[in-house]
């Protein structure tokens, strides 16, 4: 993993320049409008930085056209060979001009006020950024539905907390980050296959840095079928799931931090097994030694404790998922 001793950040630093950064990989259909959510800021200083993940639908030319109208010092385009969204993010890192970071997916759109209310409330709290609510919508028949909100006003400054209870802090592209952040944490690991942000929001939080809550709903997340697809894919839930745990508990390990958000962690794992319902028996067993490590309670022992939360929540799961364990797991 590359960090700032590499000297992998560029040293050029504009003050009060955001840098957006927009990973893609063939989404051509849907990068246009990230791009021009990006030109319409209400905050006139941003460069746009494209990094092409080895497309081959036509995203280099789509990219060149809005160079050639806005400046190709503002709209700026680097291609590599796929190395996924992690790799492509930190290309993206690497060529910033900004004291300050923001990242936007290409099936996605900002708010024009995004930004400006995200430096807004960062500067205001005196944090090392901000993140904002969601507002998702979907495209169907060339109409726009806008379909739900996750708000941000309630969930923890602390990024670890935010992630573990709130679940959605740690999408890098809700999140606003000063400079300092990415020079003091480093780059996105790409030894994690997917989670890579919750892995983010851990090292953050751990390094001390603190994100200020945006109840704003200005980051329009898209809903479509290849975004669920992705999301929803066994590869990602079954080969992913385990490497995501095992890198948050060795944060934690690490830092000797299991007295500040042990309690945090254990509820994050039961949300997980709750909605785990692609997962086999067996990872779902790993899953139950996991939340019975991090029980917390002093009067139970672990093997009774996991009993009770398991029935708990073996109660809240669909049907299906319960079919995988026996009756005497149930009792």
């Amino acid at each position: 993993m590359q960090n700032s001793s590499t000297g992998w950040i560029s040293p050029e630093c504009v003050p009060g320049l955001v840098s957006v950064i927009i990973p893609t990989y063939n989404r051509a259909v849907f990068l246009g409008e990230a791009i021009q959510s990006v030109v319409e800021q209400t905050y006139p200083q941003w460069e746009c930085i494209v990094v092409d993940d080895g497309s081959t639908d036509g995203t280099r030319e789509l990219v060149r056209g809005f160079a050639e109208k806005h400046g190709t010092d503002r709209i700026r385009y680097f291609y590599q060979e796929n190395q996924g969204v992690s790799g492509a993010r930190n290309a993206g890192i690497s060529q910033i001009r900004g004291e300050w970071v923001k990242y936007v997916d290409s099936d996605d759109m900002l708010d024009k006020f995004a930004v400006e209310r995200l430096l807004q409330k960062t500067r205001a709290e005196k944090t090392d950024g901000a993140y904002c609510a969601i507002c998702f919508f979907t495209d169907r028949n060339g109409r726009r539905r806008y379909t739900g909100l996750w708000r941000a006003d309630m969930v923890d400054a602390d990024p670890a907390r935010a992630q573990l209870l709130g679940g959605a802090w740690a999408a890098p592209n809700i999140s606003l980050y000063s400079r300092h952040v990415l020079e003091r944490v480093g780059a996105f690991d790409l030894a994690i296959p997917a989670g890579e942000d919750v892995d983010y929001a851990f090292r953050c939080s751990l390094a001390g840095l603190k994100f200020a809550p945006c109840p704003d709903a200005i980051y329009l997340m898209r809903s479509h079928d290849r975004a669920r697809a992705s999301k929803h894919s066994g590869t990602l839930l079954n080969t992913c799931l385990k490497t995501l745990i095992a890198g948050m508990e060795r944060h934690l390990v690490e830092a000797d931090a299991i007295s500040r958000y042990g309690n945090d962690f254990r509820a994050y794992l039961e949300r997980i097994y709750v909605n785990a319902t692609r997962l086999s028996g067996e990872q779902l067993s790993w899953l139950m030694e996991k939340i019975a490590r991090y029980s917390g309670a002093k009067r139970f022992g672990a093997a009774q404790r996991a009993r009770l939360v398991v029935r708990r929540l073996l109660q809240k799961m669909k049907a299906s998922i319960c079919l995988l364990y026996t009756s005497d797991a149930a009792d």
